[in-house]
């Protein structure tokens, strides 16, 4: 016999105590002994219902109780007698505070003994059960059961708890586990599988400010990601897509902010440059949607879609296909198949360790910009394929002496063309430091981008200067465009006459 009695060895523990979210002064309580009582007077009685409980093992140790959020006398009971060489699972449910209980394990393997029971607060019926292998979950308040173990590994789960929507899971010697975003487990028996498509109600999501919420978790070498940033929107498809799926995200005026096309397997569909490297020029901003049969997933990354690109080209800071940050405010959230079209909303909410929301004057800075650069690289692209069409005649009437008085024109009207281009941006630049060393240093292309940079970095009002700014660029802008309008209405007009009467193939400026 020694001295060392800590307690541990002696019976009688409470190991679960609870109050009913529901109803004030309602207590549960469990001990290591198999016992269970109920106070409704803010503890100052017991009732005893362990006798009520059918099948309780002795000396079971009640491991967690879990009073319902929707009702004071309704409780979930999980007993662990596992130490008692009996690994059955033991699980109670009651709604007349231990009167009656309903036996909820049957279904249940009978070799895997439990842990913990939490009812989701937001969806009545809809239970999560932690056992000695991995968590299993109900949507029918205990009357069949499924696992939920996904990427968890087999592990003793002892404890769970649901938190802004996320299952948050502590594991036996595995680390902690958080399920992000249960919108698909809540809303699953939503799905008619009848319907081709199915458009779940999104979570509210945080418009984090500065690095958007993604700070890195490091420790000893390894990384834990963070939940995707953005707002996770679910859709079911009943079977494989036969054409395209388009997801369009809209304001409240009903003005496109964001879409996503998704095809079928083996379609081809637009992929975004790689830009690993770091002096690899932007590329437009692809919005990917997933089209497998059953569920999928889309996030939305709270931006407008970005400006139009100048393919290849060079700018020396910012990046002007980036998305421009929406302001905080309920935004319509569609998506289409077909004939089918299903319509939801989502909530954006301003970042909680703000004092106050950014001011909607800044995003509709940015997307002005936004628009300017659209405009600046489209007028590009029309500029560029008129200089495709006049390369070609160059390459095609080389030889043809009846065709050098038009060849010396169109080779006039491509080097107007050029120097145009010149002014709208570096054409001649390979990497960044181009730019840098060029004569004139970055154009309008690459100042429009700083500018747009400098408009999104942080939250607040455009300042004075940045606006000035915007004013020249616009005004220089306008002149250019100006500039291509007359190239196309007056020099080209002139010089398709001359091939017309030439019989040769007119130069073709495409739309905007």
């Amino acid at each position: 016999i020694t001295g060392d009695n800590t307690g541990a060895e002696t019976y009688c523990t409470v190991f679960a105590l609870a109050e009913s979210p529901k109803q004030k002064g309602v207590f549960w309580a469990g001990s290591d002994d198999g016992l269970v009582h109920v106070s409704q007077d803010d503890g100052k009685t017991w009732t005893n219902v362990t006798a009520n409980l059918t099948g309780l093992p002795d000396w079971g140790t009640v491991e967690c109780i879990e009073p319902s959020a929707t009702d004071a006398g309704t409780a979930y009971v999980v007993v662990d007698n596992h130490r008692m060489d009996d690994n059955k699972p033991y699980l109670w449910k009651t709604t007349d505070f231990g009167k009656t209980w309903t036996n909820l394990a049957e279904k249940l393997p009978q070799d895997v003994f439990l842990n913990v029971v939490r009812e989701d607060p937001a969806a009545k019926g809809l239970l999560y059960l932690g056992t000695e292998r991995g968590i299993r979950f109900s949507r029918d308040d205990g009357k069949t059961w499924q696992s939920l173990q996904l990427n968890l590994p087999t592990v003793p789960v002892t404890d769970l708890q649901v938190k802004d929507g996320d299952l948050v899971v502590g594991t036996q010697g595995r680390s902690l586990w958080i399920l992000d975003d249960l919108t698909a487990v809540r809303d699953f028996a939503k799905i008619d599988a009848a319907k081709p498509l199915t458009l779940f109600t999104p979570m509210a999501a945080v418009k984090w400010a500065g690095n958007n919420g993604d700070i890195r978790v490091q420790h000893r070498g390894t990384t834990t990601p963070n939940p995707t940033s953005g707002a996770v929107i679910h859709y079911h498809l009943a079977d494989a897509v036969k054409g395209e799926v388009t997801l369009e995200v809209l304001d409240a005026k009903n003005k496109s902010v964001a879409k996503a096309v998704g095809k079928a397997t083996g379609a081809k569909t637009a992929e975004a440059d790689d830009e690993d490297e770091e002096d690899a020029p932007p590329s437009k901003k692809v919005r990917k949607l997933a089209v497998a049969k059953g569920l999928n997933a889309f996030v939305w990354d709270l931006s407008h879609d970005g400006a139009e690109v100048i393919p290849g080209a060079q700018v020396d800071a910012g990046n002007p296909s980036q998305g421009i940050p929406v302001t905080p405010g309920v935004y319509t959230v569609r998506l289409t198949f077909g004939k089918e079209t299903l319509n939801t909303t989502v909530e954006v909410k301003p970042d909680p360790r703000h004092k106050s929301a950014p001011p909607p004057e800044q995003e509709l800075f940015a997307l002005k910009l936004r628009d300017q650069i659209t405009k600046l690289a489209v007028t590009v692209t029309r500029l560029r394929a008129m200089q495709k069409q006049l390369a070609l005649r160059k390459e095609l009437f080389a030889k043809d002496d009846a065709m050098k008085d038009l060849l010396k024109a169109s080779e006039v009207y491509g080097k107007k063309l050029a120097a145009l281009e010149e002014k709208l941006h570096n054409p001649k630049a390979k990497i960044v430091y181009d730019i840098f060393s060029a004569r004139g240093g970055a154009m309008l292309y690459s100042q429009y981008s700083f500018l747009l940079s400098n408009a999104t970095d942080g939250e607040g009002l455009p300042t004075k200067a940045m606006t000035e700014v915007e004013a020249d660029l616009s005004k220089t802008l306008d002149a250019l465009v100006a500039e291509f309008d007359t190239l196309v209405g007056v020099d080209l007009a002139a010089l398709n006459a001359a091939a017309t009467k030439l019989g040769v193939p007119l130069l073709y400026v495409p739309k905007k």
